[in-house]
């Protein structure tokens, strides 16, 4: 109940009293293990032991997807499909072309950038930190 609470709403979870850092905390630890169980899994049940660089990065991807769909279930396909094209284009160039894979990786970290700017500069202006010009 709490964890669902939070989520919908700080202010009106510390209105009725539940502790928010607490909860915050405990979601992350709770979201954190079953990464970790996850990732566990996959390299003890693939490979049987760990080997370095064994992740293709689907985490750091899923947060990106997520910040650039605003966590909207359209939003988020959309954005998959984004980042999908991108990755498949990438691979394909890198073996057609000079141009290295992480060059796709910039560009995804620009799309994120242009997205997420104009989301900060909002919130810091309603926090009184940059003056309207």
């Amino acid at each position: 109940y709490e964890l669902r609470a939070v989520g919908r709403g700080i202010q009106s979870a510390r209105t009725a009293g539940i502790p928010v850092e607490k909860t915050l905390v405990l979601s992350m630890a709770i979201s954190g293990a079953l990464a970790g169980l996850g990732g566990a899994g996959a390299v003890l049940g693939t490979h049987y032991r760990f080997i370095q660089g064994f992740s293709p990065g689907y985490g750091y991807d899923g947060i990106a997807v997520a910040v650039l769909g605003g966590s909207h279930p359209l939003g988020v396909l959309a954005s998959s499909f984004l980042f999908g094209v991108l990755r498949a284009g990438g691979m394909t160039m890198d073996r057609t072309t000079p141009v290295p894979i992480d060059f796709i990786v910039v560009i995804q970290a620009l799309v994120i950038l242009f997205v997420a700017t104009p989301k900060l500069i909002s919130l810091v202006r309603q926090k009184g930190g940059v003056p309207r010009g």
